[in-house]
């Protein structure tokens, strides 16, 4: 038992420690977006399959010690209820996390469309055209994605900057974001406990949207006029007008903007081939890691249930055996 959780200890202090040392020494804002974005999604994974894997071997584990063997202490259990504490416990998360994601993107795209009115009327690059007088441009929908332009948008924007913008909105789709969201979702809600699990996941919700960026400045759009559109979406977000804008510029989600700015006027920079190979085998190796210990967690999990089912399955009589707690041993018939 020790073993394993040492095993752990080692897969925890490297989900939390990995991606922080790799952006301190090699600088992923310079590397390749979806290389930077491929070690916080590892790391994300290796922190969910550790919380996960916290919470299994705690349920099989603790009725081995002796404190919750002596409280429970004449309990009348029956062979196999620790398979339907585990089922509960795998499927409890499994359903939270999926309703969490589910409500969660819905709710991000009914953000989008219940403040404002779908026009009668399709936009440059066949999106759809909304009511609304602050600068919106954003790609809503799971299976079936699709990009809204607010009028707001088709106002303060000339035509090269409302190109590019467009451009990025189709790099979301085109590449996917949505389902790495989504699957980053899951992560974030299992280890939320974990510290530096939200950091994790704003880190790579940045890495998308530079990659959205990259996506949209090889399609012949110049840098600076994408970081001209993106400067006047998040002045007007951060006050309508602009007269105080300039705040969105910094602290917080504002200091990604500035990252975001500051990346585009330096040429959207993606490193070297060699730096960027060796930083995605690195999280080849993060994610390994993170499947080895879920296999062995899995394989811990599923032998000891197999202990806990074997006086279940050798009964010969109608009535189920009881075992003493935590022992997966039949003390005989229950009276």
């Amino acid at each position: 038992m020790a073993d394993q959780i040492a095993v752990w200890a080692v897969c925890l202090a490297l989900s939390v420690a990995a991606p922080h040392l790799a952006e301190r020494t090699i600088s992923l804002d310079r590397l390749r977006p979806m290389t930077a974005a491929a070690v916080w999604a590892a790391g994300l994974a290796l922190r969910a399959t550790a919380a996960v894997a916290a919470v299994l071997l705690a349920v099989i584990c603790l009725p081995h010690t002796r404190v919750v063997r002596d409280w429970l202490h004449g309990l009348p259990l029956r062979a196999g209820s620790d398979l339907g504490i585990v089922l509960l416990v795998c499927g409890g998360l499994a359903a939270a996390a999926g309703y969490a994601v589910l409500r969660r993107f819905r709710a991000a795209d009914r953000e989008v469309l219940s403040r404002v009115r779908l026009l009668d009327i399709e936009g440059p690059g066949g999106a759809a055209v909304v009511s609304d007088p602050q600068v919106l441009l954003a790609a809503v929908g799971v299976r079936r994605p699709r990009i809204v332009v607010s009028a707001g948008a088709l106002a303060a924007l000339d035509d090269d900057e409302l190109d590019a913008a467009l451009a990025h909105e189709h790099g979301h789709i085109r590449r996917g974001h949505r389902w790495i969201a989504a699957a980053a979702e899951v992560c974030t809600i299992l280890a939320r406990w974990l510290p530096g699990t939200r950091r994790a996941a704003d880190e790579l919700a940045f890495h998308l949207e530079r990659d959205a960026d990259w996506w949209a400045v090889r399609r012949l759009h110049e840098p600076a006029v994408l970081a001209a559109a993106v400067c006047k979406a998040a002045l007007d977000a951060a006050d309508p007008g602009g007269a105080a804008g300039a705040h969105a510029l910094t602290g917080g989600r504002g200091g990604q903007v500035a990252r975001r700015l500051h990346l585009l006027l330096d040429g959207v920079p993606t490193g070297s081939r060699p730096g960027n190979a060796v930083v995605r085998l690195g999280a080849v190796g993060l994610a390994a890691l993170a499947a080895c210990a879920f296999a062995v967690t899995a394989t811990h999990a599923g032998a000891d249930l197999l202990r806990c089912l074997e006086p279940h399955v050798s009964a010969t009589s109608g009535t189920a055996p009881v075992f003493a707690p935590g022992t997966g041993a039949a003390d005989g018939p229950a009276a």
